[in-house]
C-alpha cells in the first residue's frame, strides 16, 4: 500500500509547553504495520505508520545488530531497565529477516502482546519527539488510546498494567539518542473497526451512523475484523483470520511460476499504481494487478460470506468499510448487502486512528 510522507517538523515553544493541556495519541497495532495519529491541544495534529513491523527478543540478534536505519527515519527502541539487560525492537522491512523467527499465530501469543506494548511506547516517544516540545524536567501527560483485534481486546487490562504509568527510555534519531519521558494519563482500547465510526462526529452523516444498528469492517492484511455497533456502541465482534495476505500469497506463487521473486512490498505497489509490472529471464512483462483481478472475486466472495455467515437474521441500517482494501471489498459487499447504504471515509487506512483521536478530543 502507498507510504505515508513523513510529517513536517513542528516546534513548540517552551511558553507553549507550559500552556499544553491536552497530548492525544491513537495508536493501531497491526501485524503488517503499526499507525498512528495525534492531537495536541487540538491544534497541532499528524500520523505516522511503520509500513512494517517484527518485534524481536535480543536472543534473535546478531551481536553485531544493534540498530538500523532508513532513508527515512530510523526505527528503534532501546527499553531500558535496572534490573535487566535492555532488549532491542527493531522497526522496518529489514525487520523481516528477524520475523522469520517468529510463529505465523504471533498475534495471538504473549510475544505480540509485549511487542505491541513496546511498539505502543515507541509511537509515542516518536511523536513526542518528532514534535519538538520535550524540555528538560517536562513530562507531558499523554490520553492514549489503542487499536487492537476483538480477540486481543480481552487483553486489555494487561496493556493498562503495562502502559498507564510513567515512561522513559531513549528514542534513537540516525545515531543520536534523544531521552524521552512520559506519563499515560488516561488509556483506552477499541477494536479494530470500531472506532473508525467516530470519524463522523461533526459530519452530515453523523445522525445516521449514530442511530440504528450498522457494521463497520476493517480489512486488514492478517484479519478481518467486524463490529456491530447500536446507537454508537458496540454490540458484537469479531476478527476473521482472513485477510488480504491471502490474496498477495496467490500472486507471489503466480509470480514464482513466472521466474520472479516479488515482495509484498513489490505487489503493494501495484495496488497504487495498477500498470506497475515486473521482468525476468522468463517474463519480460508480468503484471500483478492483473493476477489480483484474477484471484480477487473469488477471495471477496468468500470473506462477503464470512460477514453475512457472523451478521445473521440481524437487521443492518448501514455499513463502513475501512482498511488498505476498503474500497475492494466495498464494491464485493454491495453484491451481498445491495439496499444498504455505503458510508466512505477518507484515509481509510488510517480511520481507526483518526477516530480514536477525534473521540478523545471531545473530553
Amino acid at each position: 500500500m502507498k507510504k505515508s510522507k513523513p510529517e513536517k517538523l513542528i516546534k513548540i515553544s517552551k511558553a507553549k509547553c507550559s500552556q499544553l493541556s491536552k497530548v492525544v495519541v491513537a495508536v493501531d497495532i497491526g501485524r503488517s504495520s503499526v499507525k498512528a495519529a495525534w492531537s495536541i491541544n487540538k491544534e497541532i495534529n499528524g500520523r505516522i505508520e511503520f509500513p512494517f513491523i517484527v518485534a524481536t527478543s535480543k536472543k534473535f540478534l546478531s551481536e553485531s545488530t544493534t540498530s538500523f536505519s532508513t532513508e527515512k527515519d530510523t526505527f528503534e527502541m532501546v527499553s531500558k531497565s535496572s534490573n535487566s539487560t535492555p532488549e532491542t525492537f527493531l522497526f522496518g522491512e529489514t525487520a523481516i529477516l528477524h520475523g522469520n523467527n517468529v510463529k505465523s499465530d504471533f498475534s495471538e501469543t504473549q510475544v505480540f502482546h509485549d511487542y505491541a506494548v513496546s511498539a505502543i511506547l515507541f509511537c509515542v516517544g516518536k511523536i513526542l519527539v518528532q514534535n519538538s516540545f520535550l524540555p528538560k524536567n517536562f513530562t507531558p501527560k499523554v490520553i492514549l488510546s489503542i487499536n487492537l483485534t476483538y480477540d486481543n481486546i480481552q487483553s486489555s487490562a494487561f496493556y493498562s498494567s503495562k502502559i498507564k504509568k510513567s515512561h522513559s527510555f531513549e528514542i534513537v534519531d540516525f545515531g543520536k539518542r534523544i531521552p524521552v519521558k512520559f506519563s499515560i494519563q488516561e488509556l483506552y482500547c477499541f477494536q479494530q473497526g470500531y472506532a473508525s465510526i467516530f470519524k463522523f462526529l461533526g459530519t452530515e452523516n453523523e445522525k445516521e451512523i449514530f442511530k440504528d444498528i450498522g457494521l463497520s469492517i476493517d480489512i486488514g492484511r492478517y484479519t478481518v475484523d467486524i463490529s456491530i455497533i447500536r446507537n454508537g456502541s458496540l454490540l458484537n465482534g469479531a476478527s476473521l483470520a482472513i485477510g488480504t495476505h491471502q490474496l498477495i500469497e496467490i500472486i507471489k506463487r503466480d509470480a514464482k511460476s513466472k521466474g520472479l521473486s516479488l515482495s509484498s512490498s513489490n505487489i503493494e505497489e501495484t495496488f497504487v499504481d495498477q500498470k506497475k509490472t515486473f521482468s525476468s529471464l522468463v517474463s519480460k512483462s508480468y503484471s500483478p494487478f492483473k493476477v489480483f483481478e484474477k484471484s480477487s472475486p473469488k477471495y471477496f466472495k468468500m470473506v462477503s460470506e464470512e460477514i453475512l455467515s457472523f451478521v445473521g437474521d440481524t437487521s443492518l441500517s448501514w455499513i463502513i468499510v475501512v482498511g488498505g482494501f476498503a474500497g475492494f471489498l466495498q464494491e464485493a459487499l454491495k453484491k451481498t448487502f445491495p439496499n444498504l447504504p455505503y458510508f466512505t471515509v477518507k484515509e481509510p487506512r488510517f480511520s481507526n486512528c483518526l477516530g480514536m483521536v477525534k473521540f478523545l478530543e471531545m473530553f
